[in-house]
């Protein structure tokens, strides 16, 4: 009998040990390049922004003020829309629904379709002044910002400056909770809960530049000069490698996606770097197929689009991205 117990006491813990060892193993497997996989499409157009509604219809702006879409991930494109605009930002809140901001010369336009692309409304931007950035709540609630904010309530048919004063404000979010975030230089983090009617200063102890609000969950990775993770009661921040566009795969965990100079080259090399302690340590590759990675747009934690260009070979690619973990 005592012998009986001792062989189920050897079994039951062996078993404990393969199932805690087994738990411990995956609690910290990193991400690695080699969990990336890319396909490139090299492209007819010269594209600066892209926007996906799901993994295969999205759209885009080129360099010559033109305006496309794709319904099969990038294979092949169709001309919407052809300007003498310089096209700025793209926003699509769905196959129908999207807004472009464009300029020519110094007065700024919006440019609106409800019916996918078919048609497009111009309105001017009256009051816009270096702006870089669209983003609409619904169809009718939206911002641009530049070196001041200017908001409109009836879908870009006239607009007001929000009195924040002089800032370069450079990114806007809306979370699940119906909370507005806004960026600017210096640390500059601004919270709004009634779309925009007023705003609270976040204090980061931060004098970093913001260019991204990456929210995740209960937290925030806010991406410029630096990486500031915060929830607003403990904020931590790191140095990045290089000039990154981020993508947040879990709350640890940070993919960079951007241009390195290194060897004293005279043109950069696109790069991908990965975090998996937030922000605190990157490892970086180099793609040499790239001068640069410039542009992305993830679809959900594991499937996105980049844009890369190589200016040598005056070639411009759409990189299909799959992260496998």
């Amino acid at each position: 009998m005592k012998k009986a117990f001792s062989y189920l006491v050897i079994i039951l813990f062996i078993f404990s040990c393969s199932k805690n060892d087994e738990i411990d193993e995956n609690d910290i497997i990193d991400l690695l390049i080699t969990n990336i996989s890319i396909e490139n499409i090299i492209l007819d157009y010269e594209l600066k922004e892209i926007d996906f509604v799901d993994n295969n219809f999205g759209f885009a702006i080129d360099t010559q003020g033109k305006i496309l879409k794709t319904d099969n991930a990038g294979l092949n494109w169709t001309l919407l829309f052809s300007s003498s605009f310089d096209l700025i930002d793209i926003q699509f809140q769905n196959k129908n629904s999207g807004f472009v901001l464009g300029k020519i010369g110094n007065e700024f336009s919006l440019l609106k379709t409800l019916d996918g692309g078919i048609t497009f409304k111009q309105t001017r931007i009256q009051g816009g002044n270096d702006l870089t950035k669209v983003f609409f709540i619904n169809s009718n609630l939206g911002f641009v910002l530049g070196n001041h904010v200017l908001k409109t309530q009836n879908s870009g048919n006239s607009w007001t400056e929000i009195d924040l004063g002089f800032n370069i404000y450079s990114d806007i979010v809306k979370t699940d909770n119906e909370e507005i975030y806004l960026s600017g230089l210096n640390g500059t983090l601004l919270k709004s809960v009634n779309y925009g009617n007023s705003w609270e200063l976040k204090n980061l102890n931060s004098e970093s530049h913001i260019y991204e609000i990456l929210p995740f969950e209960n937290i925030f990775y806010l991406i410029g000069q630096g990486v500031i993770k915060t929830d607003f009661n403990v904020t931590t921040e790191f140095q990045i490698p290089f000039n990154i566009k981020t993508h947040i795969f879990d709350e640890t965990t940070l993919i960079g996606f951007g241009e390195s100079y290194h060897s004293q080259n005279f043109f950069p090399n696109g790069a991908i770097s990965i975090s998996n302690n937030s922000g605190k340590n990157w490892e970086i590759t180099i793609f040499t197929e790239y001068n640069r990675i410039y542009a992305i747009d993830f679809i959900d934690s594991k499937y996105g689009f980049a844009l890369a260009d190589n200016i040598v070979k005056g070639k411009t690619y759409l990189m299909k991205i799959k992260i496998e973990k």
